[in-house]
């Protein structure tokens, strides 16, 4: 899903904003406006909703969104009613098309027991803007386990968000709990992923002086060009108590 996201404070701030209002709203449908161009490449649509003082726009698979038909997104002008159920609730939508474009107003309805099984996980509450944010980013209660089974004993309810708007997946988050990474925090997957270190560069990395590099040892070396094979070869030699710095050094003069 690719997204884009406008107004003052981006996405992850009013994000951070909402995550930080108290779990203490009542229950209940939140409302606002969306709009839809249909005139898109493959199988999706693009899809744009505004709620308070924020405005997110993504592309969304047809397979989806339950009850648009294709015939509705080419027809000359047609009322339409879809819906889009997440964990974290259902986003429900009313309004007109014509000739692919068109838009009306939405509202959220708030799976209940959404809050409660994030609590079971060992997250904090959260409340009826938190679980919109949430289904806006269609944030899964098994993405949600997937990232307490990683090993981050300090990932909270808005980290669920900031990995998800990094386009970190279930598939890294697995490597990264199979690899045993020392000392993964939130902030550390963050980086691994946006120095562009793939999983199979953490899971073939071979012991550094006898232990598993650190995040910050394995973003030094990807970011010189040393990679899992390299650091093999030098164990192979006999040169497996070398530090980090030494290989990198090792590397960045030419040294096979």
């Amino acid at each position: 899903m690719t997204r884009s996201y406008v107004k003052a404070g981006v996405f992850a701030l009013a994000a951070a904003t909402f995550l930080a209002v108290g779990a203490s709203e009542s229950p209940g449908p939140s409302r606002g406006e969306w709009t839809l161009n249909a005139w898109t490449t493959g199988d999706s649509v693009r899809l744009g909703m505004k709620h308070r003082s924020l405005t997110i726009r993504w592309d969304q698979s047809l397979a989806d969104v339950r009850g648009l038909t294709r015939e509705q997104l080419h027809a000359l002008r047609t009322p339409v009613k879809f819906v889009m159920p997440r964990d974290a609730g259902t986003l429900a939508f009313e309004g007109t098309l014509t000739l692919g474009f068109g838009g009306g107003d939405f509202q959220f309805f708030p799976d209940p027991s959404f809050s409660s099984s994030l609590v079971a996980l060992g997250y904090d509450p959260v409340g009826v803007d938190d679980q919109l944010m949430m289904a806006l980013e269609d944030i899964s209660l098994a993405y949600a386990a997937e990232i307490k089974r990683s090993g981050i004993k300090d990932a909270g309810t808005g980290d669920l968000v900031r990995f998800h708007e990094h386009g970190i997946e279930l598939a890294f988050l697995r490597d990264l709990g199979a690899a045993g990474v020392p000392d993964l925090t939130a902030d550390g997957v963050l980086q691994l992923h946006d120095h562009g270190i793939g999983s199979s560069f953490i899971r073939d990395l071979p012991l550094v002086s006898g232990r598993r590099a650190r995040i910050e040892e394995m973003i030094e070396m990807h970011d010189h060009g040393v990679d899992p094979t390299y650091v093999a070869r030098i164990e192979s030699a006999g040169f497996g108590d070398l530090s980090v710095e030494q290989i990198v050094k090792l590397h960045d003069h030419g040294v096979d």
